[in-house]
């Protein structure tokens, strides 16, 4: 088994970012340094494949992509992603 990181969505005024991480939040002080824009963390899970499930979640919504992993997602997929998380998540990180 993989070593469990942290799949999150954060957001900001570019969009919403799907990442992973072992620190979401340390990503957050560092996108807070390098991008002309503020960003908040949504919600974050711990998943023991977390690699997987972010590619996962980058194919389901790449007709969302603006660039990278960034996608202009709405509620509905929210939603789905949060769900899908927590169907998938060891711990409850954040909600």
């Amino acid at each position: 088994m993989s070593r469990a990181r942290e799949v999150y969505v954060m957001y900001s005024d570019y969009g919403f970012k799907i990442g992973m991480s072992a620190s979401p939040i340390g990503r957050k002080k560092y996108f807070s340094l390098t991008l002309p824009f503020k960003v908040d963390i949504l919600f974050s899970y711990l998943v023991a494949e977390a690699s997987k499930i972010e590619k996962i979640l980058h194919e389901a919504y790449e007709h969302k992509s603006i660039r990278g992993e960034w996608f202009n997602l709405d509620k509905y997929d929210l939603f789905e992603i949060k769900t899908y998380l927590k169907l998938n998540n060891e711990f409850l990180s954040t909600n």
